[in-house]
């Protein structure tokens, strides 16, 4: 069992809505999707990166692979916790792996999530840098236990 399963790292909950299921009454694919990326954000801000912050310094995450694994479906009305942690990362903090281990109540994990990004410059709208306190506060971030650096 991992760090992340163990619930060791800070996790976000979430309750499946009647918008987020699909005809087969689970979990439709692009709310997993949307419930990380909920997740994601809530740990920028808690490092303060919060969306005032990033308006300011006109830079935003931007994703460039997204990978969701099912592993047990999630029905409405169940509730189940996001844990988050870097899987991967540059020495700089210009680009990143995360990863989400969503867990079941019950302790099992229903999906696997991994996304790679990089920061967007909102004016050149070409990649950018996340400069100062604010990398050192990215690269701060909970690891998971198979991190490993970017060339």
């Amino acid at each position: 069992m991992t760090e992340m399963e163990q619930g060791r790292m800070e996790g976000y909950w979430f309750t499946a809505r009647w918008a987020d299921v699909d005809a087969n009454g689970h979990l439709r694919h692009s709310a997993y999707a949307d419930y990380c990326t909920h997740a994601r954000m809530e740990l920028l801000e808690k490092i303060g990166l919060t969306g005032a912050v990033l308006q300011k310094l006109a830079i935003m995450p931007v994703l460039f692979r997204e990978e969701l694994v099912y592993k047990r479906e999630l029905v409405l009305g169940e509730s189940a916790r996001i844990h988050t942690a870097l899987y991967a990362a540059r020495a700089d903090g210009t680009r990143w792996g995360i990863a989400h281990q969503i867990i079941k109540v019950d302790h099992r994990l229903a999906c696997l999530v991994k996304v790679e990004g990089a920061w967007i410059d909102l004016r050149t709208r070409k990649l950018g840098v996340l400069r100062g306190k604010y990398a050192d506060l990215l690269l701060a971030l909970p690891k998971s236990p198979d991190f490993s650096w970017m060339d």
